[in-house]
């Protein structure tokens, strides 16, 4: 098992913290279990033989890994997104402002979340930067009350896909609990708006269904995002192409 695909940042350009200010590198680990002999391993690219090994890819890379042992072999893949600060946050700004972003901040001591809204190009030294807060472990994107697949506040606002891993095209089925204004966007990887979906007024109780269209897109993942007031719920899609 190589574990869950990781997301690492940089920066293309002048202003703002440099990449390497960044947490834009990550540690892959390949985990062997039901195991009595010793494991051999061999990443791709790279060839590297350890069982952990730490990437920095300026684009977003696929890594597998082959693992040998007791005379078997398994094989694994995990993804390193990247996001370029530097253009690549068009879907996490707040009020379409260059130069602030939504994050959502986790206290260490509570582990309670908070949303935020932090400067894109200020110091990584300022509480008050995306840099610091990256460094610090928290992550893009509000912490509104949504929860994935009904969760435990709204048991009937679900966001369903279907299918996924889609090869052309999917249905995002979803249904709101009280009458709101709603705004379904999909963005790739580097949240660059792919499409809008949705933008109009949800009443409550009614299904709705819309169709994300891939067919002239490149294989990957995309993040589908819904917005209703402060409210906000985010979903991905995987696409993949025969």
């Amino acid at each position: 098992d190589a574990g869950n695909d990781q997301t690492v940042y940089i920066n293309s350009g002048n202003a703002g913290p440099s990449t390497a200010q960044l947490p834009h590198c990550a540690t892959i680990t390949a985990v062997v279990t039901n195991n009595n002999g010793t494991p051999a391993y061999l990443w791709s690219p790279g060839a590297q033989t350890a069982s952990q090994i730490t990437v920095c890819p300026l684009v977003t890379k696929s890594y597998s890994v082959t693992v040998t042992a007791d005379q078997c072999t398994g094989s694994d893949n995990i993804t390193v997104h990247v996001i370029d600060i530097n253009g690549g946050l068009s879907g996490y700004l707040v009020n379409n402002n260059p130069n602030k972003v939504y994050m959502c901040h986790t206290d260490p001591v509570t582990n309670i979340k908070t949303p935020i809204q932090v400067n894109i190009n200020a110091s990584c030294s300022s509480s008050n930067s995306l840099c610091y807060h990256l460094n610090h472990g928290d992550v893009l994107g509000q912490c509104g009350p949504f929860r994935p697949e009904g969760g435990p506040i709204y048991s009937r606002q679900t966001f369903g896909v279907f299918p996924n891993p889609l090869i052309d095209r999917a249905n995002i089925h979803f249904t709101m609990e009280e009458n709101t204004h709603l705004t379904l966007e999909v963005f790739d990887i580097t949240g660059r708006r792919i499409q809008t979906l949705f933008n109009e007024n949800a009443e409550a109780g009614q299904p709705y269904d819309v169709i994300f269209d891939g067919t002239n897109l490149p294989e990957g993942i995309y993040i589908y995002k819904a917005i209703s007031g402060e409210n906000y719920y985010t979903g991905k899609m995987l696409l993949k192409k025969e």
